[in-house]
């Protein structure tokens, strides 16, 4: 006997069937509840896919033009060169948090700076990185972006403790440079 999707009323046939602790959904409802299968239903209530679904279901807004990516840093960020705009990435292992990508245009972007804890410039988190019997740590590495009308977004490279010995720390900071040196461009 088929059942309906809880969500938006389709069939669900045995492999296009997903369960959540009440209730089934069909894989398109699936995809959009898990931000494009990044996460997991079985624990979640019917009434948080069905709020997930609503936050989710609205389409990303691309801006005029549209975004086509033309240059890519890691998993962190995309730019469009053509049409001027920049698309942060939602990097959920890093973070730790199901966001969405944001896209912005590059005249909004007023500035930038590199964050550590404890707070290092770039030249001495490079000096640091260079001294293989470096004992240091720091507890992340980010990018903190102030855009216009008085908004911040954060592209987290690291996101806990590691010793600035490390080979994560070494590529976590080649990145960061990498990512820079872009947006100076900019």
């Amino acid at each position: 006997m088929a059942q309906n999707c809880d969500i938006c009323g389709a069939e669900v046939g045995f492999l296009n069937k997903f369960r959540c602790q009440d209730g089934v959904i069909c894989k398109k409802c699936y995809e959009i509840v898990s931000n494009h299968f990044a996460t997991t239903i079985t624990q979640m209530t019917l009434g948080e896919l069905k709020r997930n679904y609503v936050k989710n279901v609205q389409p990303l807004d691309m801006g005029e033009g549209g975004f086509q990516a033309t240059r890519k840093i890691g998993s962190f960020l995309l730019l469009d060169e053509k049409t001027q705009k920049v698309c942060i990435l939602n990097n959920q292992k890093l973070t730790g948090r199901n966001t969405r990508p944001v896209i912005f245009p590059y005249s909004a972007l007023k500035s930038f700076q590199l964050i550590s804890q404890p707070q290092f410039s770039v030249e001495q988190l490079s000096a640091l990185a260079a001294d293989k019997t470096a004992d240091t740590t720091i507890q992340g590495l980010s990018i903190r972006l102030y855009l216009t009308g008085n908004r911040t977004e954060e592209i987290t490279i690291i996101p806990s403790s590691v010793r600035v010995s490390s080979f994560a720390f070494r590529r976590g900071l080649q990145i960061a440079k990498e990512i820079l040196g872009c947006l100076a461009d900019i």
